[in-house]
């Protein structure tokens, strides 16, 4: 029997999926070897799911459905033709708009000069700092196609990976009354909890120990002890206030400098 990497419980011989939570199994169903993007690398077995398209099942290792056609790794082979494309529309287009530029500049600069040396060192220094403008703009272009191709690899390697199986279903599909309940109860448990909190979160004015002025703070629940960096030493300090977002556990008092350390309880 094989431990799921989810729930921790057994996995049937005869499964795919987690009859608990419905995980899929981390090793191949007929020869033990651990799966690799839902396929075992030895003996090429891998678990059925439905189609992300039609939802006739297909096995995890395939990227096109036979049934519809559904390519699954279709639009990431898009997305990094598209992204290799618009690397040379940006860097050829912009190179090309500095040259022609640069000549613009230098047939109507040429016209306020007379035929000579100053006209001729006018053209010169103007094209040098075209040309130089060029050469920073393929140094960009050099990185953003360093960028671009990167970003290519990435997709291409999603393409790859891609399964027509839409294996994230099926887990749901195996998944237990028992452990959907479960789910339900924790998200349950979070939203009371972070509604509790926010209830007892509120704006007070906190003491400063060291001078006596009165600090602006938000503080959530009970305040139970008000402290500042000088009399503790250090920010840890604390001890057990609450890290919430939202809320103040330390602030600087505006006229001594200290910083006011908070612990608070929420009841």
């Amino acid at each position: 029997m094989t431990a799921c990497n989810n729930c921790r419980r057994e996995i049937s011989n005869r499964s795919w999926f987690c009859d608990f939570c419905g995980s899929e199994r981390p090793d191949c169903l007929q020869c033990g070897t651990g799966l690799r993007f839902h396929e075992c690398p030895s003996c090429s077995a891998a678990p059925e799911a439905p189609c992300e398209n039609c939802g006739t099942r297909v096995t995890g290792d395939v990227r096109e459905c036979p049934h519809c056609g559904y390519d699954a790794g279709g639009a990431y082979e898009e997305k990094a033709n598209s992204w290799s494309h618009s690397k040379l529309a940006v860097i050829g287009g912009g190179t090309l708009l500095l040259l022609a530029v640069t000549q613009m500049l230098v047939s109507i600069g040429s016209g306020f000069f007379p035929p000579g040396i100053f006209q001729t060192g006018f053209r010169l220094m103007t094209w040098f700092f075209g040309l130089l403008g060029v050469g920073a703009w393929l140094l960009i272009g050099g990185s953003f196609s360093v960028i671009s191709d990167s970003w290519g690899s990435h997709r291409a390697s999603q393409a790859e990976r891609a399964t027509a199986a839409d294996i994230e279903r099926a887990e749901k599909a195996h998944q237990s009354e028992e452990y959907r309940e479960q789910l339900r109860r924790e998200r349950e448990r979070k939203r009371r909890e972070q509604e509790k909190r926010k209830e007892q979160r509120s704006k007070d004015f906190v003491q400063c120990p060291d001078c006596g002025k009165l600090v602006y703070m938000t503080v959530e629940g009970e305040v139970t002890n008000v402290k500042t960096d000088s009399q503790s030493g250090a920010l840890s300090g604390l001890g057990n206030a609450i890290d919430t977002i939202g809320a103040d556990n330390t602030k600087d008092c505006p006229r001594c400098g200290s910083t006011v350390m908070i612990e608070s309880e929420v009841v």
